[in-house]
Parts: C-alpha cells; sequence; structure tokens
C-alpha cells in the first residue's frame, strides 16, 4: 500500500500496489495499468525513471528526455518521459540501448553522455526485492497493537 511510485517496479501478476489517496475503483495498480499509462513494463521501471529523472525524489534527467519540471536541477533540460518510452519501446533495458540503434541524434549523444549518470541513478532507485521476510506472512492478522500514546509514555518519550 503506497502512493509512491518508485514501488512500481515491485508489480507482478502476483503483485499489485493499493493507492488510496486515488479514486475508488482506480486505487489498485497493476502491471498493465503501467504499460497503459507510461508505455513500458513495470520490470523497466527503474530504467524509464533513470532515463526520465524524478523531480519529486530530485533525480536528474538525461538531457532531453526527461520532464521539463526537471528543468531546475543542474545541466538538465527535459522534453518529457515519452522519449525514455520510446527508447524502452519493445522491453528493451536500459543495457541493451547502446547496442540497439536506437541512440541517434541529440537524444542518443546525450544518453551516452549521461551513461554513468543512468546507471547510478537506476542502482539508486532498484530495490533488492530478494531479501528474505523474517516472519513469512501466514495470512492470519497481526494481534492489535497499542495506542501510540501508550507506547510514547512506556518508552519514557512523553
Amino acid at each position: 500500500m503506497s502512493g509512491d511510485k518508485d514501488y512500481y517496479q515491485l508489480l507482478t501478476r502476483r503483485v499489485s500496489i493499493l493507492n488510496t489517496a486515488r479514486k475508488p475503483g482506480q486505487r489498485t495498480i497493476g502491471p498493465a495499468d503501467i504499460e497503459t499509462r507510461y508505455g513500458i513494463t513495470a520490470l523497466q521501471w527503474c530504467d524509464y525513471r533513470a532515463l526520465s529523472g524524478d523531480p519529486s525524489d530530485g533525480l536528474p534527467s538525461i538531457r532531453g528526455i526527461g520532464p521539463k519540471t526537471a528543468a531546475r536541477l543542474p545541466s538538465i533540460r527535459g522534453i518529457g518521459p515519452k522519449t525514455a518510452a520510446r527508447l524502452l519501446a519493445g522491453g528493451l533495458a536500459l543495457d541493451d540501448l547502446p547496442l540497439s540503434g536506437r541512440l541517434a541524434g541529440r537524444t542518443g549523444k546525450a544518453v551516452l553522455d549521461g551513461w554513468e549518470q543512468l546507471l547510478a541513478t537506476r542502482n539508486l532507485i532498484r530495490m533488492n526485492a530478494g531479501i528474505p521476510l523474517p516472519n513469512p506472512p501466514t495470512g492470519h492478522p497481526s494481534p492489535q497493537l497499542p495506542p501510540a500514546a501508550t507506547i510514547v509514555e512506556e518508552l519514557g518519550l512523553w
């Protein structure tokens, strides 16, 4: 359950996101929603964000690719995330771009010039979904937690 788009990378057939801030009927987000809205798969989310940037997280975009709101970040003048989706079309991964033939003109030069930044940004936002859970889900609800005020008092924080 989250409103943070960074979690889109975790979406699968079996994993969806509940965003209670969205309108009823649109609160559950699945992989098909990402494909429809952004033109990429959930597996491409980190590559997409590395290319297009994310001003809300302070992630720079590649010059000529990211949103115009990223223009306040150093050396960035983005034109929109549609270019990032076009570069990744057909399920292409960021690592495949240099040999794909899609890096032509100014955009291609910008991607190649910013290659180290791209890889660093992607690695920064990539979540490790392979960490084992200390308590595997049982399907049963957890015990009722005490009110926050009780915890604060017991810890002597009040």
